[in-house]
């Protein structure tokens, strides 16, 4: 059994295709399949249901993923550790994260942890909320920048708040509500929406928005690639909400930007698991992080207060 392997089945579990796995780890599909074929003989059991549109684990292959999941974590945890005391911070770190968050400043907090241990390698895995939970309850990443409404659901991750943006609406400017400032959830009854896919966390925020509203979100198309959202509502097939640091990256002549009345907040948290043990350098970093933030003045207002001053980009 090789490390090469466990990769590869935990590849695979996540992403529910050999085709998808072998593409983020840089293999051939061919020679993806082999190994895991080869794994599979060697164990005596068979890991995946194979169908040829999908791929699911065996009840052998969910425990494998477990005991798997543990190993890396624990291999990961061994090498950082020895880089520590060998007076080195090297290794990777590995950091899960929404796509959206200049807002806090996130690329400039990065910087300027690079900057302390410039032998690191820095693996960003980008994946919506609800993914980056799960991974950190798998152990595949040990900290991640989330967007949760409320962080009392998840009794087994601890949140540290850094930060908000605020949705705004983007609508046609050839729309019935192109020419108003702001608008209320209320006036959306009967609209077409497109908003994200399942894994992001403005789905809960929007979806608890509409009911407080008494109104049915009528969502017609689901996508993760901001710019689509645009075009889309640019040619006036619905209308969606995006963060405001999200348009003023795309700014475009045909899509109106406006206020949502009450205001809908993306609260930013750094989520790691409430018991954990961490890696000498997760621990820096997430001690850096926090110490950051402080720093700034921006994760000292909780959710629900006056937003914290933000330094100018």
């Amino acid at each position: 059994m090789e490390i090469s392997q466990l990769r590869a089945v935990l590849a695979i579990a996540k992403s529910h295709s050999f085709s998808r796995a072998a593409q983020e780890l840089y293999l051939s599909q061919s020679t993806l399949s082999l190994q895991v074929a080869k794994l599979e003989k060697e164990l005596g059991v068979t890991l995946f249901y194979r169908t040829t549109r999908t791929v699911h684990l065996t009840e052998a292959g969910e425990e494998f993923v477990k005991s798997a999941g543990d190993i890396l974590r624990n291999i990961r945890l061994l090498s950082q550790n020895m880089s520590a005391y060998g007076g080195l911070m090297r290794g990777t770190l590995t950091i899960g994260a929404i796509s959206s968050l200049e807002a806090i400043h996130f690329s400039e907090m990065l910087a300027s942890f690079y900057s302390l241990y410039p032998s690191l390698n820095i693996d960003l895995q980008e994946e919506g909320s609800i993914t980056l939970i799960e991974m950190l309850r798998s152990h595949r990443i040990a900290q991640a920048f989330v967007v949760v409404g409320d962080p009392a659901l998840y009794p087994d991750l601890h949140f540290t708040y850094l930060g908000r943006d605020e949705y705004h609406l983007a609508v046609s400017r050839l729309h019935r509500l192109a020419r108003r400032k702001t608008v209320e959830i209320a006036d959306l009854e009967n609209e077409n929406l497109i908003t994200h896919q399942g894994a992001n966390g403005i789905n809960a925020i929007l979806d608890n928005a509409f009911r407080s509203a008494g109104v049915e979100p009528n969502v017609i198309c689901r996508s993760s690639i901001p710019s689509i959202g645009f075009s889309l509502i640019e040619a006036g097939i619905g209308v969606g909400f995006f963060p405001a640091e999200i348009f003023s990256r795309m700014p475009s002549s045909g899509v109106a930007e406006l206020s949502v009345t009450p205001p809908l907040y993306k609260n930013i948290y750094l989520a790691t698991l409430a018991e954990n043990e961490f890696s000498v350098l997760d621990k820096t970093f997430t001690d850096f992080v926090c110490e950051w933030y402080k720093d700034q003045g921006e994760a000292s207002a909780e959710p629900g207060q006056a937003a914290a001053p933000t330094k100018e980009p």
